[in-house]
């Protein structure tokens, strides 16, 4: 792999929030989208054709019924519905999250009209993890898992219509003389591009192309340039805490007070470049493209400083 060192890169980051949404979030990137959660999803049986993207924000019924944000959120022709998160960071309660996003898209389904019968469309959730559940570490190499409610006696799928995917993309080393199949190609896409610095032969299909074209630094507007950079230095910054945390542990065993400490101080420099942002009336979806902070917290920040 040809990569970038200290050099300005050519193609954008997928592993950050900008990046990412960039390369599967836009109205252009249907077909970019489709071609990757196939991938995803085939071993399942399950091919999308079509996609339509949908309000990231579904906002509680009451007051007092807090909004979920996701990161990207699609419907089928069919209706399913199509969640997809990044995650980068390592979060207490992730799988209680992804369980609580699946739900949101069913509860939304439930108020379409007065005579619903009962009967929901397939929920997928897939969501990409940086990091391993802690149960795992050290105990298994899986790449991918797939969740559906199950019958415990049998261990036959009890509900075909809810499924969670969590694909640990943490876990994907390999080369790219190594990759074989369309979906090793695409994780090594998601994990190398922001390095890249030319295009391996491996990747010289018409999807791949695309995605590369799409992922130039070099044709972002001086806009969306900024706010990659404040994306890139999130993800750095997040990056950089997590590995100190990693060493620290391992060398001093009981350092998680000073891990953390690291860690909260990348925290409040991520809240200042958000606070300079809310200051300059810049809306909450760019401010969370610049810092990688969720919409949520942006809005409990904005009422914070009221």
């Amino acid at each position: 792999m040809t990569t970038i060192e200290n050099s300005e890169p050519i193609y954008l980051n997928l592993l950050t929030d900008f990046g990412f949404k960039k390369i599967f979030g836009e109205e252009n990137s249907k077909e970019i989208l489709i071609d990757f959660v196939n991938e995803i999803l085939r071993p399942k049986g399950i091919q999308l054709s079509s996609i339509y993207y949908q309000n990231t924000e579904l906002i509680g019924k009451q007051d007092s019924v807090r909004s979920v944000f996701f990161d990207l959120y699609c419907k089928t022709s069919e209706g399913e519905d199509i969640i997809v998160e990044i995650q980068r960071a390592s979060q207490l309660y992730f799988k209680d999250r992804t369980v609580a996003y699946a739900s949101a898209a069913i509860q939304k389904q439930t108020q379409k009209r007065k005579d619903w019968n009962y009967q929901l469309k397939p929920v997928y959730l897939i969501a990409i993890m940086d990091f391993a559940f802690k149960e795992e570490l050290g105990l298994t190499d899986k790449l991918l898992n797939y969740v559906q409610l199950t019958d415990l006696e049998s261990g036959n799928i009890f509900y075909q219509k809810l499924l969670l995917v969590y694909l640990k993309i943490g876990k994907f080393t390999k080369t790219e003389e190594e990759l074989e199949t369309h979906f090793d190609k695409w994780l090594y896409l998601i994990r190398n591009l922001g390095h890249l610095q030319e295009i391996p032969i491996q990747l010289k299909e018409s999807i791949f192309m695309s995605v590369m074209e799409k992922a130039k630094v070099g044709k972002l507007s001086q806009a969306d340039r900024f706010l990659y950079d404040q994306s890139l230095k999130a993800y750095r910054d997040n990056y950089a805490a997590l590995e100190t945390a990693r060493y620290e542990g391992k060398v001093e065993g009981k350092l998680e007070g000073k891990a953390e400490g690291k860690a909260e101080g990348k925290v409040e420099n991520t809240q200042e470049i958000a606070i300079n942002l809310i200051n300059l009336g810049a809306t909450v979806e760019l401010i969370s493209q610049a810092t990688g902070l969720r919409n949520e917290d942006i809005e409990k920040l904005k009422e914070s400083l009221k």
